[in-house]
């Protein structure tokens, strides 16, 4: 019954009006799991497993609406979990930062995207998928990126094979602060 409350929480919160404006303190880890609650039973029928890497000794707290970052990050898992849905495995979502911006990349060891349609994947209606997709999933992540956060999206071909997406948030809208860690886990160690 609490995922079933957890899961009633994160809807509600997707669902709302997401016209208006309003603009919250929230953390990655709040974002984290509502996207993982939200995309559970996807990930757990196509096989594939969700890792986290981030730095344990930073809180990172971002200012904006985390329901449409919600929806970016379950976008983009969504496509990973396509993208792998004939071997399953790992997509890892990786969390860091420099002076400028916060990054949010999501890895995944898919099937690639071919050149011609990665050159114009965050136009409408350009997709990899064929008939199983719309080509706007991407087009309108990049558009809530941009307008509600200031940011940016990318998209790349992983050397090896797969993709990489990835978000840079610029830092005004981003405060990081060092969290103590409990007795033998090392701040470089990852989550």
């Amino acid at each position: 019954s609490a995922y079933m409350s957890d899961i009633i929480t994160a809807i509600k919160g997707q669902a709302a009006n997401i016209s208006t404006d309003e603009k919250i303190t929230f953390t990655i880890e709040e974002m984290l799991k509502r996207s993982m609650l939200l995309m559970r039973h996807e990930l757990l029928n196509s096989g594939c497993k969700l890792k986290i890497d981030c730095d344990k000794s930073e809180e990172i707290l971002l200012q904006g609406e985390i329901n449409n970052l919600v929806q970016v990050i379950g976008n983009l898992l969504s496509n990973s979990i396509f993208a792998q849905k004939h071997i399953g495995g790992e997509i890892e979502i990786q969390i860091d930062h420099d002076s400028e911006y916060l990054y949010i990349r999501v890895k995944d060891r898919g099937t690639g995207i071919p050149e011609n349609v990665l050159k114009k994947i965050f136009k409408s209606m350009i997709t990899s998928k064929g008939t199983m997709g719309t080509g706007l999933g991407l087009y309108m992540s990049n558009a809530v990126i941009r307008g509600k956060f200031n940011g940016e999206m990318w998209g790349e071909n992983r050397e090896g094979g797969g993709s990489i997406f990835g978000i840079k948030i610029p830092l005004e809208l981003v405060r990081i602060r060092t969290v103590a860690l409990p007795n033998g886990v090392k701040s470089n160690e990852k989550k």
